[in-house]
């Protein structure tokens, strides 16, 4: 009988061991996740005279962070991403391609292991702005790309919110919504020799982001 009482005691001191260390090893799991997808963005607050629709284009990039605990974690990285709209102005019609690097701090809440709710602050660095012109638009004369890259601000910071789905396996499905908080444009911009002057409604960024990604643990 003591024999008995003997293992049942150890083999409850053996399980309660076991699942401290997991307890232990979850407060510090380290993850990298290198992800890809779509944007469907437009720019919003553009003014009465213009219009903007939502166009798709590519994002992609790396995350990385750790949990640090059952339900909290922090998470950043660096992603590419293709943002822009198509934009109408009377009888102009062109497509506006804002190219960001663009690093998020992400807090994560896990409401289980496989679902995951996140909201932050993003700062995004632009590497290239142009305007792909139609025909007989903006004063230009036939298709052409042009550089509007000493208009637009450097930088600029969005609020992301949105929810990754985790499977077993590591892929990941993550799901954000940008809400541009910085203007986009300076207070004036040259198109096709033109100066022109903007001096309010500069636009914002919205877009929502689609993504497939594969967490990696480390």
């Amino acid at each position: 009988m003591k024999k008995i009482l003997f293992l049942t005691a150890l083999c409850c001191v053996v399980s309660t061991a076991s699942a401290q260390q997991e307890a232990v090893q979850r407060e510090s799991q380290w993850f990298l996740k290198p992800m890809a997808g779509i944007n469907v963005s437009t720019l919003r607050d553009t003014g009465d005279d213009g219009h903007a629709d939502m166009k798709i284009r590519f994002a992609g990039g790396m995350e990385f962070g750790c949990r640090t605990s059952e339900y909290v974690g922090l998470s950043s990285g660096i992603i590419y991403s293709q943002q822009g709209c198509k934009v109408s102005a009377g009888t102009n019609r062109g497509t506006y391609k804002l190219d960001y690097i663009n690093i998020p701090l992400l807090f994560n809440l896990y409401l289980t292991d496989e679902i995951v709710l996140k909201l932050g602050l993003q700062a995004g660095w632009c590497t290239n702005a142009e305007m792909d012109v139609d025909t007989s638009s903006y004063g230009v004369k036939g298709n052409m790309s042009i550089d509007m890259r000493d208009g637009v601000n450097d930088w600029y910071l969005s609020l992301p919110i949105g929810v990754s789905v985790v499977t077993e396996s590591g892929v990941t499905l993550d799901l954000r919504y940008n809400w541009g908080l910085s203007e986009v444009e300076k207070d004036k911009m040259t198109i096709n020799g033109t100066t022109i002057k903007n001096t309010s409604n500069r636009g914002r960024h919205s877009l929502v982001m689609f993504t497939l990604g594969f967490n990696l643990d480390l």
